[in-house]
């Protein structure tokens, strides 16, 4: 049960740190839950069986061997899905697309935007433009990196 509301706390990062980021939280969150139970069932169903063997237990070590495992489990479960955020945030933008993480909200009829990589913030408007097309990108002002176009 105790692992459970650990995993709502990772899924809640991985969907902060991804809504920060301009991510696709879906997909993050996602992500989240396999890092995290795929390392805690690795561990606690194939490395921790193969620590412990089959050693007879006594009615005074249970609890402290169930305390213990679980304890491990979920360690090991959130040094899984902390390893897969640090990989996504490592990653930056996709290389692919070269497109930077915005944040657009709109706000009395203008758009606000955040520029993923460098920070700059302030108005679509600001955004610079190469094309009169509505389908290229814009880019940023400070970084010259491409941008979303929230239109």
């Amino acid at each position: 049960m105790i692992n459970l509301i650990v995993l709502v706390f990772v899924l809640a990062w991985f969907v902060r740190t991804a809504r920060k980021l301009g991510r696709n939280s879906l997909a993050w969150s996602l992500i989240g839950f396999v890092s995290y139970f795929a390392a805690e069932y690795l561990f606690g169903r194939v490395i921790l069986p193969a620590i412990l063997g089959r050693s007879p237990v006594s009615a005074d070590q249970l609890t402290s061997l169930i305390i213990t495992t679980v304890t491990a489990t979920i360690i090991a479960g959130l040094v899984g899905s902390f390893i897969a955020g640090f990989v996504l945030v490592r990653k930056g933008p996709s290389e692919e697309s070269g497109v930077s993480g915005v944040i657009a909200t709109q706000d009395d009829g203008t758009t606000k935007v955040r520029c993923g990589d460098c920070g700059w913030k302030g108005n679509e408007a600001l955004l610079v433009s190469t094309s009169d097309d509505p389908n290229t990108y814009d880019y940023c002002p400070n970084c010259s990196k491409r941008v979303l176009n929230s239109g």
